[in-house]
């Protein structure tokens, strides 16, 4: 019973009972389960009913009813969320102590669940997870109070950390440098002592050496002070990125990373980044933190001074000035900056004989202790280089950024603007340079006014303040700056890859922009793609934007961009159209799913210019016909219409008009599908199509159907039978014969229908057709259920389910759900059955399927108790 408590109180959420029996109870037998979850769940009505939420399929405890002490801690701790990990903050201070107060051990500590090895993982992840974060806590406080002065409070923190983790190195870090502030040297190499005695009995290894030098190589009077040479930090607060922070300083503190660039468009904040690192890296470099601005370096023959001019280096004519900036950092435990690295990459000047990649390897060969954080919008390409690629900012902190900005232009952003900002950000997908240029026009734009300027073009984005580099006034201008140290072949590349949208796999890059992984590389390299996944790339919209504007300048490959990138997606659709009608369809569905922002532009390029396919015709509508995007499936395939014109063969016309029809039949609009299935009729007649002639008869018996009008409907039936029979088109014979069967049992011959059933029945499970089998199963359900065979009917109706569900086909579901209902109505299970119905009307109002909504509706009346 705890288990289950901690587990609803924690997650705070409702959650299945079929989820639950199966978390808890995951090694038994599913009655077994299910006798323990009933037997558990009386117990708990007993003792804590009153604060429980039990609803038919689920249980929560109810919201505000508890105090949940790790819910708590976490509120206490969002309160610093917009904070670097380290950062110390008198507003949060408060929160944190108390939070610091409430975490007196790991989650759950001494408590196990036998045989449930979900649960296991749970708490284990809980407990990790609400460790991490009191570390944050601790680091935070420490810091906070190390800034006060405080040096009880900061001791207290840090021996809690450290018997947190004793394993943990930075903990150790931390009070070794505490007692080296207050002057305890031996307390500090006791301390070090320590943690090497537990590193070797644990872990058969030592401390880092950069630990062993601060702790024995400290100055004995302690006056020794870490040298930070950093230009003056920005006036504006620090937003977002404590994820990056906190990666980096990780990165920073691992022994076998020496060499971090930090990669990123132009305007993403990676200086601004490594400004904020200075201060928490500080105390882990004994000799000192550089921070080294290569601005105004004219090329790499001239890094050698950049870097003694730094360390404040008078060079002698002997030996070289390399081999004398080796010499003065080879004993150093310092950390170098260098920023606006990529010019040194890109220079014009830069040729084999000063290779700027070349002395930083030699100089981190001749300095053991010393590494280098380098911000670049283009990465160094070396063996022992550590990426950490800056994208844009989370969404939250890209609010906030613009937000911040926005007042200080003068502008009080409302929760009413809330909607707008956040498009505003989305389309600059929080790129902080982009959104603080946006945030300053708002002394001269309104929100909406510089959405749509957003929308034509970048060009006005840039910004007048005085105090920002030359190069970051104008967002083009810095864009500009990469694309000119493209070659050609990138350029070309980078604008046929605009054509896309969304994300872009290899083979499609490969395809349509005859762009290899290496040169894919190379622009990712440039920070011009971000990774989306091992197989996957994305262009950053603004980036794509920009490159769009540069395709548009050339007509021809613009065409040739479109042509190639509308045929390798209807291609794509046409490879799916077995899979979408077999054993596959779930599999197929995904998939399309995750192309469907390049496929649907492609689709009205195609249909534009002649490239549409009826293979992809029919991959297309089953994709929209079993998710139930009946509307947005109605308005591709009427664009489809409009734009193919008579220029498209009578075949593909004809299934157009009549999967368009299909649409608009199941959005209850009978007269527009009348006309469209009478149109795709007359194509087919005229082409002697026996397939098409066959498969719209079909709908117009369906139509007939819907209006009641079974002889028609039989009618119509029979002859689309007789025409797929003759076409040889057996797998779908398999839909006539449902309706068919659907005929039969509406004419009361019930054993006709179901041999019509099963018949449809063996089609589907021999083709693979998951959704047609599940309709069929409901079929059979519904002739059980009006021969009053509810136990039957319910059994088939539960198995529909479970494979629409499986498909998202929502309007299946909710037509399953109606069933479901019916069936516990007649077993006088009323609430029950109003819940199968208000689930049901939830899903067809979703969908816009009347059919459903009007069957949910008459569901809904019959359950409702009078007053």
């Amino acid at each position: 019973m705890l288990a289950l408590l901690a587990y609803l109180a924690v997650t705070a959420q409702p959650h299945s009972r079929e989820s639950l029996i199966t978390f808890f109870w995951p090694e038994s037998d599913p009655s077994v389960a299910f006798a323990s979850f009933r037997s558990l769940l009386a117990k708990l009505k007993k003792t804590v009913g009153e604060f429980l939420e039990i609803q038919r399929d689920s249980l929560a405890l109810l919201p505000q009813s508890l105090k949940v002490d790790v819910q708590h801690f976490r509120t206490l701790l969002s309160c610093s969320l917009p904070h670097p990990k380290t950062e110390a903050c008198p507003r949060c201070a408060p929160s944190l102590t108390e939070a610091a107060q409430l975490y007196r051990g790991d989650f759950l500590a001494g408590f196990t669940l036998r045989n449930s090895s979900p649960f296991d993982d749970w708490q284990r992840t809980q407990t990790e997870s609400l460790r991490r974060e009191f570390i944050g806590i601790l680091q935070r406080l420490i810091s906070w109070h190390t800034r006060l002065g405080d040096h009880e409070t900061v001791l207290a923190y840090a021996r809690r950390w450290v018997a947190l983790d004793p394993l943990d190195e930075a903990a150790h870090r931390m009070l070794i440098q505490h007692f080296l502030r207050t002057h305890q040297n031996a307390a500090a190499q006791e301390q070090y002592a320590n943690c090497l005695r537990l590193f070797r009995e644990e872990m058969g290894t030592t401390p880092s050496l950069s630990l062993e030098r601060l702790a024995k190589e400290f100055a004995p009077d302690g006056q020794n002070q870490n040298l930070i040479s950093l230009p003056d930090k920005p006036l504006t607060p620090f937003i977002g990125r404590a994820a990056e922070h906190a990666q980096l300083l990780n990165h920073l503190a691992n022994p076998a990373c020496r060499l971090v660039t930090l990669v990123g468009l132009g305007g993403a904040g990676k200086t601004r980044l490594a400004y904020e690192i200075v201060e928490s890296a500080a105390s882990t470099f004994s000799d000192g933190v550089f921070f080294i601005s290569l601005e105004s370096t004219p090329s790499p023959a001239a890094l050698p001074l950049t870097l003694a001019q730094a360390f404040h280096l008078n060079l002698d004519a002997n030996p070289s000035p390399e081999t004398q900036i080796f010499t003065h950092l080879q004993t150093k435990n310092a950390l170098l900056i260098l920023d606006n690295f990529e010019q040194l990459l890109l220079s014009p000047l830069s040729g084999r004989e000063a290779r700027s990649e070349t002395l930083l390897l030699a100089l981190l060969h001749a300095a053991p202790h010393v590494k280098l954080l380098i911000t670049s919008r283009v990465r160094l390409n070396l063996r022992d280089e550590w990426i950490l690629e800056l994208g844009g900012l989370d969404p939250r902190d890209a609010i906030q950024l613009f937000q911040q900005r926005a007042c200080q232009t003068g502008f009080a952003l409302s929760s009413a603007d809330l909607p707008l900002t956040s498009q505003i950000c989305q389309h600059l997908d929080g790129h902080p340079l982009a959104l603080e240029m946006a945030a300053g026009w708002l002394s001269v734009f309104s929100l909406p006014k510089i959405l749509a300027e957003l929308a034509i073009g970048l060009q006005w984005l840039s910004s007048p303040a005085q105090d920002i580099p030359e190069r970051h006034k104008n967002l083009v201008t810095l864009f500009e700056t990469t694309w000119n140290t493209l070659s050609e072949v990138e350029k070309e590349t980078l604008m046929v890859l605009s054509v896309f949208h969304g994300g872009i796999t290899l083979d499609a890059a490969e395809q349509v922009a005859h762009a290899s992984p290496l040169r894919l590389a190379i622009l990712r390299h440039k920070a011009l793609l971000e990774s989306v996944s091992l197989a996957q790339f994305k262009l950053h919209p603004l980036i794509r934007q920009f490159a769009q504007e540069k395709l548009a300048a050339s007509q021809e490959l613009s065409i040739e961009a479109q042509t190639c990138h509308s045929v390798y997606f209807m291609a794509f659709l046409a490879a799916r159209e077995q899979a979408l009608k077999g054993a596959n369809q779930t599999q197929a569905l995904e998939e399309i799913q995750l192309e469907m922002s390049n496929i649907q532009p492609a689709w009205i390029w195609a249909a534009k210019h002649g490239q549409l396919t009826c293979s992809a015709l029919e991959s297309l509508y089953l994709y929209y016909h079993i998710r139930s995007h009946l509307h947005e499936g109605a308005y591709m395939f009427c664009l489809a219409v409009e734009h193919s014109g008579s220029n498209s063969s009578p075949r593909l016309r004809s299934r157009l008009l009549l999967r368009q029809g299909k649409f608009h039949l199941r959005l209850g609009e009978n007269e527009r599908a009348e006309y469209l299935f009478q149109e795709s009729l007359a194509l087919a007649y005229q082409a002697n199509m026996m397939l098409e002639i066959g498969l719209v008869l079909n709908e117009l018996g369906s139509l007939a159907l819907s209006r009641q009008e079974y002889v028609h409907a039989e009618t119509f039936y029979q002859e689309s039978l007789l025409f797929l029979t003759q076409a040889q088109e057996k797998n779908e014979c398999h839909r006539v014969l449902n309706n068919l069967g659907i005929i039969s049992k509406l004419k009361g011959e019930l054993d006709i229908a179901r041999n019509f059933y099963q018949q449809s029945l063996e089609i589907c499970r021999e083709i693979g057709d998951q959704r047609s089998l599940a309709i069929r199963l409901t079929n059979l359900g519904n002739l059980a259920f009006a021969q009053k065979d509810y136990a039957t009917a319910h059994q088939y109706y539960e198995e529909s389910v479970v494979l629409l569900r499986t498909l998202s086909d929502l309007s299946g579901v909710a037509f399953c759900l109606i069933n479901l209902g019916n069936v516990v109505f007649e077993w006088g299970d009323t609430p029950t059955a109003h819940q199968y119905y208000v689930d049901a009307y939830a899903l067809a109002a979703e969908t816009g399927n009347h059919s459903a909504i009007r069957a949910a509706q008459e569901g809904l009346t019959k359950t409702l108790v009078p007053a």
